[in-house]
């Protein structure tokens, strides 16, 4: 088999290359996207958190300067400005942020980073925080360097309520933006990790769906080219091995299927050769005047005639089968009584097994009730169960008919007294085509049909044998209630 055309798994066929794309795309662009969401939000999170940080961290820097220029508060402007003068020189934290102090005109007078004094920062918190008492702050570029910052303003105020001074902490947004690519590029990482995992996790699912689907499919091709009875190996335990169970079952009943149809094909070939050879061989004794004895000539003719009904009735019962199999099998039905009907199939078989030297008994009870049923399907039946008692139980040299009336049925029973059916083929014999270990002459079909007419009466066909004794067939029938 062409690996081009096979598709193993090492090859990957475009159908399973499609699956796994159509899987992938549709897996992944969900993953995708909610990667993509998840680190928008954890990144805008964090940069919201840590801008709320560094702005408290300001205020807290200003609040706690202005505090601290507080104690100078009973003092004079010029106590005031030297204090702060030595506070900003001592700063600590000057790589981090600046500190800056201002006059009440928005002038710098003293800065951490050494900023020229009088220089007049043009920012919004400077200006409400002399406008507005209190603590300002602002987060935006620097008109002077043009670097993005954040400011926070607070004023120092004398106790008469009048502002002193404003202390300004300032602080480059650089850092914060190296944070947030550093928590970005961490994010990132660990989005392409999960997404790789997700990738991984689904390429191996697919695999372990497309490995079977593979045996699946090679069984099944198998199965068209003809190698009925073919396995799927080795099963998975979840909804694929079901379904190789199934295609396993299925593969079973077509070999079995198959090889009954070969037994019936070659069945019917046999009986219609051994009639057809009789005819033939008749017919051209008969025609090439072979025959001067009268009586060898009506012996004859009279084969002949036996021959040619048996193919008939074999022909019939073929058509029926075909008409049960497509829903068309009809019924004639009218309400009856059976009863004359049984006793002429009886009688009227009396003579046919009477040179086999079997007995045929009849009994009936006195009254039966009326039925509803097709006259000539029932008749059918009944020669068909008969013709079986002959043919399989006709070693026993006695069969007995019997019609009784129950409550609500009437039944008819056929018994022979042969060697019986075996308990392992007794479920089957009412299956198509079957014949079981039998070698009496038939198709098979005539129990399946005959089973079919009684289910079509809303009767039963009920089989009971024992191995040895004898097999029982009863036709059961529901009375008439009208």
């Amino acid at each position: 088999m062409p690996e081009a055309e096979d598709g193993g798994i090492g090859g990957h066929s475009s159908k399973e290359r499609s699956i796994r794309a159509q899987w992938l795309i549709s897996n992944l662009s969900v993953v995708v996207v909610v990667l993509v969401v998840a680190l928008v939000v954890f990144c805008a999170a964090t940069y919201s958190l840590q801008l709320q940080s560094m702005r408290s961290n300001l205020i807290s820097r200003a609040d706690n300067a202005a505090g601290f220029f507080n104690k100078y508060a009973n003092a004079s402007y010029t106590e005031l400005m030297a204090g702060a003068k030595l506070y900003v020189e001592d700063y600590k934290d000057k790589d981090i942020v600046e500190l800056q102090v201002l006059d009440t005109a928005g002038k710098l007078l003293y800065s951490s980073s050494g900023l020229m004094a009088g220089t007049k920062p043009q920012t919004d918190d400077l200006t409400r925080a002399l406008t507005a008492n209190t603590t300002a702050d602002w987060r935006g570029e620097d008109p002077a360097s043009g670097e993005l910052v954040m400011a926070v303003s607070s004023p120092i105020i004398f106790p008469s309520g009048e502002i002193a001074a404003v202390v300004r902490c300032v602080s480059s947004m650089s850092v914060l933006h190296s944070r947030m690519l550093i928590c970005g590029i961490v994010a990132a990482g660990i989005a392409l990790v999960i997404l790789g995992f997700v990738v991984l996790s689904n390429l191996l699912f697919i695999r372990s769906i497309l490995q079977p689907l593979q045996q699946i499919n090679d069984t099944a091709r198998l199965i068209a080219q003809g190698r009925y009875g073919v396995h799927i190996v080795p099963l998975y335990a979840n909804e694929i091995g079901t379904l190789c169970n199934t295609i396993n079952d299925m593969s079973d009943a077509i070999s079995r299927a198959e090889q009954t149809k070969n037994d019936f094909i070659s069945s019917v070939s046999h009986e219609l050769r051994t009639p057809l050879t009789a005819i033939g061989g008749w017919s051209e004794t008969l025609l090439s005047g072979g025959l001067t004895n009268l009586g060898e000539v009506r012996h004859g003719l009279e084969i002949i005639r036996g021959e040619a009904s048996r193919l008939t009735r074999m022909v019939e019962e073929l058509l029926d089968f075909s008409r049960m199999e497509s829903g068309e099998l009809t019924m004639q039905m009218e309400k009856t009584d059976l009863a004359p009907d049984v006793e002429d199939v009886v009688f009227m078989y009396m003579d046919t097994i009477r040179k086999e030297g079997i007995t045929l008994e009849f009994h009936e009870d006195d009254e039966l009730p009326m039925v509803v049923c097709d006259r000539a399907r029932m008749r059918q039946v009944l020669l068909n169960i008969l013709d079986n008692a002959r043919k399989h139980g006709g070693d026993g040299k006695r069969i007995i008919v019997a019609m009784e009336a129950q409550e609500h049925t009437v039944s008819i029973a056929v018994r022979d007294f042969g060697q019986g059916i075996s308990p392992e083929e007794l479920p089957h014999v009412r299956d198509r085509f079957y014949k079981g270990n039998s070698k009496a002459r038939g198709n098979g079909i005539g129990l399946a049909v005959a089973d079919e007419i009684v289910r079509v009466h809303g009767g039963r066909l009920d089989i009971e044998s024992v191995q040895g004794e004898g097999t029982c067939v009863t036709i059961v029938l529901p009375v008439s209630q009208s």
